[in-house]
């Protein structure tokens, strides 16, 4: 049915209010004294200026700052921290932490493995905890290049591994195999190369024997790995959590039906290896919100308080106050407040489509499948030139 209603454009059966100049090949005024442009231009240009922009490079930093607190970079070594009490609630955010980010290697050497924890260094205070709890120290992993700030790193070897490793493996599910390995590091360089191997082969996998998930722990695995989102076509909120191994998303999912009621997660494929959980609702996603925060959210925390005023504001300013927070890594894919309101007028005429041909209405449905094509050139034609814009804006 679809196919013959798009051979039967040809009759031109056209929406009222919409003219020729809506489709694909229309062209755009830009701001200023900048010429039309088409959709392909655009595209073109908005490619060289990304291109561009992956060639440009920061200084590497010398100093970051933590807790209101500056530190010179790097920050040496140490191994003072190991003996401070740790609350239980405190070490299974950690967990779900480095379940998330954390990596497990052996030096080159093999005298020692390493656990590591990368991040930007927007987010450095995470890197601090675990120095503060574990020891170890924090380094420069990568400048800043582009869109992209400069990678920090919390790393800790020797004795400082062994021991975050033995608190850490007894609070992780995906990669305790690894942290066993890396507590246990022998000291006989001729055991060492049996433990190397051994480490090569064991991967991130669910251990169900001695771990159950709780708040805390999904409180540090949702600021590893999650996702706080307002939709561009509703006041809405929801929850992602990205994964690679789709076992542990299906114990945080069967842990949430349980502690949530009525809630409906859905664990989807995206991409070749990696998972998404998504929860919806905007009462379930809030309820959870809070849960996380009183159970340390940290890192996430300002997104959640944004998120849980939802039900007291607006649509623009909730997503203008978390674009404010979040990375720039969609920064160039994310619909300003124009393009919104292109979509939801693209989700009617679809609405209106599907009940046209339901009831088998063919002219009607024919004239808004017209209408749905030249909004949808329209709006990739506008979201290409709002993209443009904001690329020259930032260089």
């Amino acid at each position: 049915m679809l196919v013959n209603l798009r051979a039967c454009l040809s009759a031109r059966v056209c929406q009222p209010g919409l003219t020729e100049r809506s489709c694909a090949d229309a062209r755009v005024q830009l701001v200023g004294s900048t010429p039309r442009l088409s959709l392909q231009q655009l595209q073109h240009r908005c490619m060289r200026l990304k291109a561009l922009m992956s060639k440009l490079r920061f200084p590497r930093p010398s100093h970051t700052s933590a807790f209101g607190s500056q530190h010179e970079l790097p920050i040496r070594a140490s191994t003072t921290h190991l003996t401070r009490p740790m609350s239980q609630a405190k070490l299974r955010y950690l967990g779900g932490f480095f379940d998330g980010d954390g990596c497990v290697s052996a030096q080159s050497s093999h005298s020692s493995c390493r656990l590591l924890v990368a991040q930007s260094e927007k987010q450095v205070e995470i890197l601090m905890t675990f120095y503060e709890t574990f020891g170890g120290g924090i380094c420069v992993q990568k400048v800043g290049t582009g869109l992209s700030k400069a990678t920090l790193v919390w790393q800790a070897h020797g004795s400082s591994s062994r021991a975050a490793a033995a608190h850490l493996a007894d609070v992780t599910f995906l990669k305790r195999e690894q942290l066993l390995i890396a507590a246990r590091w022998p000291r006989c360089k001729n055991m060492r190369a049996i433990a190397v191997q051994q480490l090569k082969k064991s991967k991130p996998k669910p251990d169900y024997s001695e771990f159950a998930i709780s708040w805390p722990y999904l409180a540090g695995c949702f600021d590893a790995e999650g996702c706080i989102s307002v939709p561009a076509k509703e006041l809405a909120v929801r929850l992602n959590i990205s994964q690679n191994h789709k076992e542990l998303l299906e114990s945080i999912a069967l842990f949430v039906l349980e502690e949530v009621p009525g809630v409906a997660p859905r664990i989807y494929r995206n991409g070749s290896r990696n998972h998404v959980l998504t929860i919806f609702g905007t009462s379930h996603c809030i309820f959870i919100l809070r849960r996380l925060i009183a159970s340390g959210l940290r890192m996430k925390k300002r997104h959640a308080e944004v998120a849980l005023a939802v039900p007291y504001s607006d649509h623009a300013s909730i997503r203008a106050a978390l674009a404010v927070l979040v990375g720039n890594q969609n920064r160039y894919r994310r619909l300003d407040e124009a393009g919104c309101h292109r979509a939801r007028q693209i989700c009617s005429v679809q609405r209106n489509l599907r009940t046209q041909l339901a009831v088998g209405t063919v002219e009607r449905a024919v004239a808004h499948l017209k209408h749905l094509e030249q909004l949808r050139a329209l709006h990739d034609l506008q979201s290409a030139a709002s993209r443009y814009k904001l690329m020259r804006t930032d260089i």
